[in-house]
């Protein structure tokens, strides 16, 4: 029995990935901080709940020890949990800057550090970044520059990695329509933008989630370090109004 750990799987992209490799035959390890989200994903696809604040060391390792216990050994890893707040960078301050780099980079890399002695050969990692890292919003603060970090980890760790047979890359999510960001599909701003892709709509959480499925499955054996953009063609024609972003 193949092994996938997603965090953040309760809702939006996460939910969408935990669906999508179940069906790639996986037995889906849905991590969530709230139990109620990480329970109801692990119901919708005969998997297996964790409830783990990636924030929090001993939270994963109690996770990761639960996972040697039950199961032995981990094949893919999605760090997709992540977290933003909408302030101005003069808005920013020292606790919301810990608080998020806590979450979107030391997150990902206490995950990456408590699984790896669990992990198969030919197991692969997958890290949810932004294209927000290419065209910085005008009021997510330091939400891009987390990102840029965790690209520099997943860099980082497929050369250190590919030794062990693991494959590490990033898919970089554009616009996506989530419950969660539903509200922000109701101003006109974004949506005069998304007229002008050339994929003109919104993504949608299954479109990042087919691109994580080929990240972590056999045709993309010889891919690793790298970053796919999914975005429909944003970055192209240009970041827009920069205040729609995020």
């Amino acid at each position: 029995m193949k092994i996938a750990v997603i965090t953040g799987a309760g809702q939006g992209i996460g939910l969408a990935i935990a669906r999508r490799i179940e069906k790639d035959g996986y037995h889906v390890v849905a991590l969530d901080r709230v139990a109620q989200t990480a329970e109801r994903t692990a119901e919708l696809v005969d998997g297996t709940a964790c409830v783990v604040d990636v924030s929090d060391d001993e939270s994963v390792g109690q996770c990761a020890a639960m996972l040697r216990d039950t199961f032995g050994s981990v094949d893919v890893l999605v760090n997709n949990a992540g977290y933003w707040r909408h302030e101005t960078f003069e808005e920013g301050t020292e606790d919301g800057a810990h608080d998020i780099f806590d979450v979107n980079v030391l997150g990902a890399w206490r995950i990456a550090r408590h699984l790896l002695p669990l992990f198969n050969p030919g197991g692969a990692i997958v890290n949810v970044t932004s294209i927000a890292v290419n065209c910085p919003p005008f009021d997510l603060g330091l939400y891009p520059a987390t990102k840029a970090a965790l690209l520099g980890l997943t860099r980082q760790l497929a050369v250190q990695l590919g030794p062990k047979g693991i494959r590490v890359n990033a898919v970089a999510p554009g616009l996506i329509r989530t419950p969660g960001s539903a509200k922000a599909y109701q101003d006109g701003a974004r949506n005069r933008l998304l007229a002008t892709l050339p994929i003109p709509r919104a993504g949608e959480p299954e479109d990042i989630a087919d691109v994580v499925s080929f990240l972590v499955g056999q045709d993309a054996r010889y891919i690793t370090g790298e970053e796919i953009r999914v975005d429909g063609g944003l970055l192209l024609v240009g970041a827009g109004d920069r205040r729609v972003h995020g």
